[in-house]
């Protein structure tokens, strides 16, 4: 039965490693799925404020051309900023429109997969 434990946590764990890996390694190479994730964020957004978005440096004129295209779409085009942020990893940005701010770096959308695979909530934390 320990056995059976260890390895189900052995193999969690390494799923998890394989599915950061792979996150990590679309976010970095692949401007279909950073553009994807920007407008995931962007449809939060209300139209009507300002918009700041943070994105990792190499993103930075890509996401600039996106974002503008997404936002004169919409029904009221606001004012939008993009700054370079060195943390953020490729692929991942934070939208900023107050009063919210939609965190959508790989990072936080890599621990809600890991929650999701480990049943827990954020009421669980």
């Amino acid at each position: 039965r320990d056995l059976a434990i260890t390895a189900e946590s052995d193999l969690l764990d390494f799923a998890v490693m394989v599915a950061s890996r792979l996150t990590y390694e679309i976010g970095r190479l692949d401007r279909e799925a950073a553009k994807a994730n920007l407008s995931r964020a962007l449809r939060l957004v209300s139209s009507k404020t300002d918009v700041l978005i943070r994105v990792h440096p190499d993103d930075l004129a890509t996401m600039a051309e996106f974002a503008d295209s997404v936002l004169k779409q919409a029904e009221s085009s606001p004012a939008v900023r993009l700054e370079a942020d060195e943390s953020m990893a490729p692929g991942g940005c934070r939208v900023r429109s107050e009063p919210m701010e939609i965190d959508a770096t790989l990072e936080t959308q890599i621990d809600a997969m890991v929650a999701l695979l480990l049943g827990k909530t954020k009421a669980d934390d």
